[in-house]
């Protein structure tokens, strides 16, 4: 066989092409459909502990208490403005992720047919391993005492079933335990999706730190508003000072 021969035989025509984008559209839609239907699950208890807080701040404020835990929800929203999110943040995840997986069903599985099930495999470790790494560091600050005490456990929710709403180092590294051995094996049964997971790793990690960042900034705020409440200032003081600081951003 002559090398024109075996070269015309990798070329991607017209209709693997389109065959190919078939199945990055099947894959993309199973994607984001089990990641909306994880995030509703994971909501559920999220709603139920916020209504079980909220009764509880009322019931207290009916008997006269104010105490910093009155104040979580307003830190929360006033560390946000501070350090906005990034508002394209889905769409990129969801662009990054169409382009890995066109990547290995069209580049990889054409051109390096040998490779392509181990590339599958080692973007699948190396994916969730960035994905558990970049976790650990947004939910570090949670095991601060002070983010309990400050009443913002209710206002954070871990979007993956397979986690505790707020997942602690030993919930990480179990999940890695499990669950990093199991995506190697998903890549290698399925190397697009893998890819596909690795390509959204720069945004996965830049959400996970950055909320770290944000928890940091609410106890940083909620160490103001509990001296402030220890000098007697009073709820609508507070509430002003929380006002004027967001409106510094």
């Amino acid at each position: 066989m002559s090398y024109e021969y075996v070269y015309d035989q990798k070329k991607i025509s017209r209709r693997k092409f389109f065959k190919s984008l078939g199945y990055v559209g099947l894959r993309t839609a199973a994607m984001s459909g089990i990641n909306v239907a994880s995030a509703m699950i994971a909501e559920k208890g999220y709603i139920q502990n916020y209504k079980n807080r909220q009764e509880e701040l009322k019931k207290e404020r009916e008997s006269g208490i104010l105490n910093i835990k009155h104040f979580a929800e307003d830190i929360c929203k006033t560390s946000e403005q501070l350090l906005p999110s990034d508002e394209n943040i889905l769409p990129k995840l969801l662009m990054s992720y169409i382009f890995g997986d066109v990547i290995a069903q069209l580049i990889l599985k054409t051109y390096l047919p040998f490779h392509y099930r181990r590339i599958g495999s080692a973007s699948g470790v190396l994916a969730k391993g960035i994905d558990i790494g970049s976790t650990y560091r947004g939910i570090d600050p949670t095991e601060d005492p002070r983010f309990k005490e400050y009443g913002f456990d209710v206002y954070f929710m871990e979007s993956n079933i397979f986690l505790p709403q707020i997942p602690s180092t030993i919930d990480l590294l179990i999940h890695a335990l499990i669950f990093i051995p199991f995506t190697g094996i998903g890549g290698w049964a399925i190397p697009p999706l893998f890819t596909g997971y690795l390509a959204m790793t720069p945004s996965i990690y830049n959400s996970n730190v950055h909320t770290g960042l944000v928890i940091q900034k609410m106890l940083d705020v909620g160490d103001e508003i509990k001296g402030m409440l220890n000098q007697g200032k009073s709820e609508e003081e507070i509430r002003k000072y929380l006002r004027d600081l967001a409106s510094k951003n």
